[in-house]
Parts: structure tokens; sequence; C-alpha cells
């Protein structure tokens, strides 16, 4: 039995923020798992739940195990917080700025 729709195939993936790029902005990469086990016959595991769920945890747990070895290796590949968030936000948006204070000046 074929699945009527290729998108309804569930393959497992993560996107791993990695740090900052050169002008500061976050950078992630992203790892895909197996779609389905590996001694699958037909498209039957589809739409088995329980096989899915179990593929997926092994997945993480890879993955778990490659960013470990991504950080330990190169430690400038760690998660870092980008400035948007580190930041103070712009003068502009503090509450001196804000529509209802300027328009009780008028």
């Amino acid at each position: 039995k074929e699945p009527k729709n290729v998108r309804s195939i569930p393959v497992p993936k993560m996107t791993v923020p990695v740090g900052l790029g050169d002008k500061g902005e976050p950078v992630s990469v992203m790892f895909w798992g197996r779609a389905g086990p590996t001694n699958a016959k037909d498209h039957l595991w589809i739409y088995e739940d329980n096989s899915t769920i179990a593929s997926d945890v092994e997945f993480l747990h890879k993955v778990e195990t490659l960013v470990q070895a991504m950080t330990k290796a190169n430690p400038a590949l760690t998660r870092a917080e980008p400035a948007l968030v580190t930041s103070s936000p712009p003068s502009s948006l503090s509450s001196s700025s804000s529509p209802s204070s300027s328009s009780s000046k008028s």
C-alpha cells in the first residue's frame, strides 16, 4: 500500500543552534533522520505510531551525541544568544515614546 501523500511520511528532524555568524546573526544546522525503519518491506510503518515514536527517540539521542561531539571539538559551535535577546531594547521602544504618552502632549 503506497501512501497517498508523500508529505505525510514522518521524517525526524531537529534544528540545532551552533553560535553566531560574522555579523552576529544566529546560525544553526539541521539534522534529518531516516524515514522509516531499515527493515521495512512496505509503507505500512507510516500508520504505526508506536514505531515512529521509538525511532524518533533513537534519532534524538543520536543528535544529542553529535552535538556534544561538535561542541567538544569546536567550542565556538556552542549555542550563543543573539544580540536581540541579550541587549536592552532600543530607545524607540521605551515607554516614554509610546503613542499614548505622545498624544497627551498635544
